[in-house]
């Protein structure tokens, strides 16, 4: 990606350099322990060495985002240690000294890293790369593979003997032969790379490991997947060559000379490597869109991928604006996009078709005019796009940015204008949202389910309207409280946990008043096993199966386990987390917050001797545009019966329930705003979501900071705020964290404070990113900074996080307060439901300033006047 190398450069050299002057202090290090000594003791005696602090040298020569492989640094056919990491600033080929505690594991020796940032440090000094890698045959591997155990190898010419799925159907291994030996070969995300038994490969490195009784090859990255076998990913079969052969000579439109048609249909939101139950191609589909401003007739056009043709029906045209969804299946479609598609192929087969497959690792799509010129065309993966007329560059790519990210079912879909909603057309792979190099319109990915087109712009209006701020822990319990009970016909509920005592029975008290209550879940914290999940669940049911008969609870997206949640484990999730937290009273007001209902978050004690809980906040507003995208979002998500993965509740034996307990007294934090802010008054009003506009550059959270500049001010807390977005080798800057940069480097001063309680994962994320971004903006001078912070705990020695989502923006004339559900992860804006809301008024930043300077203040030790 055009500027990730330097950026990436200049982020690690000062963020070492922070991390070594501000890191904690702590007693000597262990003495350098020679490789050779390392080896040699746990070939001996592997447990003697158990629970040793130890520091080595290493070259890394792998990298599983936490699994890290060190090979020796003098480059003896010596075997390699595996390191257990988090979040680090290390490269492939890097000499590194790293300080850690030796686990004997059933898979090998590992070396645990505490602290990557302190303990885990590039010698950079060195000045070169130390790959070092071995090239050997199979049969060595097989032979001796203690020899061999953990080190960086290189295999020869060798072929795909056979490709090894899981229960889902998902590949996961592949079982390379070379001179009648064979070896696993871990596919390592389970995507990548498009092996087909019978590919014939050039050669193949990795990192051999034993994983409990078997060795087998992992490669290094994704990354080195993609480079090493995506230049020969099998041969095509002999009818393919032919129907290529000499179209690369001239210039050529189709399988015709001729010059390009001015029809201006399109091809759009293809699925070629379809998801879910069931074997076959059954699930594939794509759309045609006329794009132009005529209508067109459509007799005589045809669909094919080089090899299958089909035919559109005689007599049928489209309208300017107008589209076609066309599928091989109309009952798979409707499975799984949840409307019917307008046509299929097994409903409308037309005189002359052939069989149209779309090959899952690699194919083109065409779009022919009666005349057989190309009118659009589509090459992804492995398809021949240096070959194929009416397309240029490299062949379009479905976009992963973590390894749970499913390539499989993803739908290929077309970017749009921001200023106009039109789709992009340029012949390539520029066009569509996997774009990698395309931070603001690429970079994104869709799956069957989402209503990219529908939510494509936030919801904006300017109202006179109800704007209502509730904080936690300070009034929030109250302030939701109090909006339940004025509800008079309905409760729609979507949230991620709902734990809370007191608000269930606000519901139950809601429902015997005769109010409907509908509640959406996320489907895995419901399926989880352990005592949040069994209250979870015990709530549930206490809803749902109310007497009253004015409950129904839903669970949203299947667990891992289809035993925990009833529902099928073929079915295929339309978004990694229901993450968001809002209700709808009586479709005319509206409460969106970061929190939770959990005690934790809204903690019901009566607060006259002080309160604990996490820092969070919500807003309530009655602004009519606001209430009905609110509504349009709830209708899509929560719709049984068009969606496959929302599924009633039901009550399973062998699941245990547990009542909530009621919340206790509480001290050791005083309230700063005992009472909620509340007003009827103009403002302006934003409602964005996740995935599908929460990162457009123009609206939202990164629109409001666009507009800062000289003498404005921003203000973030946030519970989390990931250094870098991306993962393995595959790292890209955070859009949120570059927007702070870019308004600092205006002009603008910038405070982020982020949760700074525990030292778990997120904690030690988040020093990362402090010590990162303050780095930089100390080098550049920038009025910025970033502090981690918490609020006094229940009890001495205890302090409680913060779990706000909270922008504050002065630009501009405008006061924009924001508070949503979205954490700083690439998920929580790619993958996720998540949903925030904006209101541009003076007096609420004025309230919510004041809570983050009080929260500032502690934190730092400092105060600063961040009033409006």
């Amino acid at each position: 990606m055009p500027g990730r190398p330097a950026l990436r450069l200049l982020a690690l050299v000062l963020g070492l350099g922070l991390a070594a002057a501000s890191g904690p202090a702590r007693g000597a290090e262990p003495a350098l322990t020679e490789w050779s000594e390392l080896q040699a003791g746990l070939a001996l005696d592997a447990r003697a060495w158990e629970g040793r602090r130890l520091t080595l040298e290493g070259v890394l020569v792998g990298d599983f985002w936490r699994d890290l492989y060190l090979a020796d640094p003098e480059g003896r056919p010596l075997p390699g240690l595996r390191v257990t990491s988090g979040e680090h600033t290390a490269e492939l080929g890097d000499l590194l000294r790293v300080t850690g505690t030796l686990r004997v594991e059933p898979a090998g020796a590992a070396l645990a890293v505490a602290d990557p940032l302190r303990d885990l440090l590039p010698l950079r000094e060195a000045g070169v790369r130390h790959q070092k890698s071995w090239a050997v045959r199979l049969g060595e591997l097989i032979v001796e593979p203690g020899l061999w155990a953990d080190r960086l190898v290189e295999l020869g010419e060798c072929e795909v003997a056979r490709i090894r799925r899981d229960d889902n159907g998902v590949p996961w291994l592949a079982l390379i032969a070379q001179g009648g030996d064979s070896l696993g070969v871990e596919l390592n995300d389970g995507q990548h790379p498009a092996l087909r038994e019978g590919d014939r490969l050039p050669g193949l490195r990795g990192i051999f490991a034993r994983r409990g009784e078997h060795w087998n090859l992992r490669p290094r990255s994704r990354e080195d997947w993609l480079r090493i076998e995506g230049a020969a990913r099998g041969e095509r079969p002999p009818a393919r060559e032919q129907a290529f052969r000499g179209r690369t000579s001239e210039p050529k439109v189709g399988g015709l000379w001729g010059k390009q048609p001015r029809a201006s249909l399109l091809l759009d939101e293809v699925c070629y490597d379809p998801a879910g139950p069931g074997e076959g191609e059954g699930g594939e589909s794509f759309a045609v869109v006329n794009a132009g401003s005529r209508k067109q007739r459509l007799d005589g056009w045809t669909i094919t991928d080089n090899e299958g043709v089909w035919r559109f029906p005689a007599g049928l045209s489209l309208e300017p604006g107008a589209g076609f969804h066309i599928a091989r299946s109309a009952e798979r479609f409707t499975w799984e996009f949840g409307f019917p598609p307008d046509l299929a192929l097994d409903r409308q087969p037309t005189p002359g078709d052939s069989l149209l497959v779309l090959d899952n690792g690699g194919d083109e799509l065409l779009l022919l005019d009666e005349r057989g010129r190309v009118v659009d065309a589509l090459v992804w993966e492995a398809g021949w796009a240096e070959a194929q007329a009416g397309w240029t560059g490299r062949a379009a790519e479905p976009f992963r940015f973590n390894e749970y990210v499913a390539a499989e079912g993803q739908v290929l879909w077309r970017k749009r204008s921001l200023e106009s909603g039109r789709r992009l057309d340029t012949n390539s792979a520029a066009d569509w949202i996997g774009d990698p190099f395309d931070a603001e319109l690429g970079m994104s990915l869709a799956y069957p389910g989402w209503d990219r087109a529908r939510f494509l712009d936030t919801a904006r209006c300017e109202e006179t309207a109800e704007v209502t701020a509730l904080v936690s822990p300070d009034n929030s319990f109250a302030g939701v409280r109090d909006f339940l009970r004025a509800a008079r016909q309905s409760l729609e509920i979507e949230t991620y946990l709902f734990t809370h005592a007191a608000l269930a029975d606000e519901l139950v008290a809601a429902m015997e008043r005769g109010v409907r209550v509908t509640m959406l879940l996320d489907g895995e914290v419901f399926g989880a096993r352990g005592g949040t999940y069994d209250v979870v669940r015990a709530i549930a049911r206490r809803i749902d199966e109310h007497p009253a008969g004015r409950g129904a609870v839903f669970l949203w997206r299947n667990g891992d386990d289809p035993r925990h949640t009833g529902m099928d484990a073929d079915l295929p999730d339309r978004y990694n987390h229901c993450h968001q937290k809002f209700i709808i009273a009586d479709r005319r007001r509206l409460l969106v917050g970061s929190d939770n209902f959990t005690q934790s978050s809204l903690p019901d004690d009566d607060k006259s001797e002080g309160t604990s809980g996490a820092r969070g906040a919500f807003l309530i507003t009655d602004a009519p545009c606001v209430v009905e995208r609110a509504i349009a979002i709830w209708e899509a998500d929560c719709d049984p019966n068009r969606q496959r993965d929302v599924q009633r509740f039901v009550s399973r034996a062998g699941l245990e329930e547990r009542a909530p307990r009621p919340g206790g007294e509480r001290t050791g934090y005083q309230p700063l705003h005992p009472a909620p802010y509340s007003a009827r008054e103009a403002a302006r009003f934003e409602l964005s979501q996740s995935p599908d506009n929460a990162l457009r550059p123009d609206r939202g959270t990164l629109g409001h900071l666009r507009e800062a500049g000289r003498g404005d001010l921003v203000l973030v807390q946030q519970q989390y705020e990931r250094a870098w977005w991306g993962y393995g080798e595959e790292r890209a800057p955070n859009p949120r964290l570059e927007a702070y940069l870019a308004a600092a480097r205006r002009g603008a001063r910038v405070r982020v404070l982020l949760s700074g309680a525990g030292d778990d994962e997120d904690g030690a994320k988040n020093r990362l990113t402090r010590d990162r971004i303050n780095a930089l903006a100390q080098e550049e001078g920038l009025d910025l900074r970033i502090a981690l912070g918490t609020l006094p705990g229940d009890r001495p020695g205890r302090e409680a996080p913060i779990h706000n989502k909270l922008l504050l923006v002065k630009a501009g004339g405008a006061y924009w307060s924001h508070v949503g559900s979205a954490n700083g992860s690439e998920t929580a804006s790619r993958l996720n439901r998540e949903l925030g809301l904006s209101i541009d008024s003076q007096p609420l930043f004025a309230y919510l300033a004041e809570l983050f300077t009080s929260d500032w203040l502690r934190a730092v030790g400092a105060g600063e006047d961040f009033a409006p």
